[in-house]
């Protein structure tokens, strides 16, 4: 498996894409390369979360996905940027409609590959890892006692 540099969302940005060794790529192998790991729900879960919040950013292709109800009426009633920050988070139907799309996605050729698995990366990489999360919340419960559970 080759590493391939490109170009991230954002200038000056770069992410390394692990590129298969021929195409098509079937979407198991699509989320065994770019989250790794042994398990497959592991990895499935990772790009449930990924799903989940571009569902509510509405970056979902309106086209192939169904919008949430919580987007359609933000978009409604205030501005995009306002939308985006109150938006209802996705019901387990709607990203579940997608997994079931992306499971049968075929990457057939390189170019497709690549732009999703930058856009999935990029996400990826500002995700807070789960020790610093843990992390986060220690220092949360002693620095608030009355919150602690």
């Amino acid at each position: 498996m080759a590493r391939l540099f490109t170009q991230g969302l954002f200038p000056g940005e770069t992410i390394k894409i692990p590129t298969p060794k021929k195409f098509p790529v079937t979407f198991d192998e699509f989320l065994r390369l770019n989250v790794g790991g042994r398990h497959k729900d592991r990895r499935e879960k990772i790009y449930r979360d990924y799903v989940k919040e571009m569902i509510r950013r509405g970056h979902v292709s309106q086209i192939q996905y169904p919008q949430s109800a919580g987007q359609k009426y933000a978009q409604a009633v205030m501005s995009s940027e306002d939308a985006e920050k109150l938006a209802a988070p996705a019901s387990l139907d709607e990203i579940e409609s997608v997994m079931k799309k992306d499971r049968q996605l075929i990457y057939s050729s390189e170019e497709l590959y690549r732009m999703h698995a930058r856009d999935f990366l990029a996400w990826r990489a500002k995700q807070p890892s789960a020790r610093a999360k843990k992390a986060a919340a220690k220092r949360w419960n002693k620095e608030n006692p009355t919150n602690a559970k």
